[in-house]
Parts: C-alpha cells; sequence; structure tokens
C-alpha cells in the first residue's frame, strides 16, 4: 500500500548509495517486467511497467542533480 511505501521513505532517504542501488534493482525489475509483458503482448501491463520505468530514470536524473531524496522518494513510490 502507498501509505507503507511512504513511511519507509524516511529511512531510505538517508542513504544516498543505498537509494542508487535501491533505484538500479527497481530499473532492472521494470525493464525485465516490461520486456516480458511486451512479449505476451499485454498492453495494459506493458504501459504500466513502462510508466514505472520512466519513474524510476526520473528519479536516477533527479539524484544527479541532488534532489531532495525524501520528496525524490516520495514521488517515485507513488508513481510505481
Amino acid at each position: 500500500p502507498a501509505n507503507e511505501r511512504i513511511l519507509e521513505t524516511e529511512n531510505l532517504s538517508k542513504d544516498k548509495v543505498g537509494l542508487s542501488l535501491l533505484l538500479n534493482a527497481f530499473g532492472r525489475i521494470a525493464h525485465a517486467a516490461l520486456a516480458t509483458s511486451a512479449k505476451v503482448d499485454n498492453r495494459a501491463a506493458t504501459e504500466r511497467w513502462k510508466r514505472s520505468l520512466e519513474a524510476i530514470q526520473d528519479a536516477h536524473e533527479a539524484m544527479a542533480y541532488n534532489a531532495n531524496t525524501k520528496l525524490l522518494l516520495d514521488h517515485l513510490l507513488l508513481n510505481l
């Protein structure tokens, strides 16, 4: 649930290295799921995973610009 994800952002936002690793893991999972859903021609799932992957990529880019990690995580976890 979204509210549980938001509660976790407090802990995750304090560890930038851990956050970067988490984003990489999320990216790999989303990419694999996107490829699988496209392979079986599941359009709804493909669109959902595409949006998730875009949100993850946006978070990576925001980290490069030294964005507020708490806000970055809140936004990401609400959009996954």
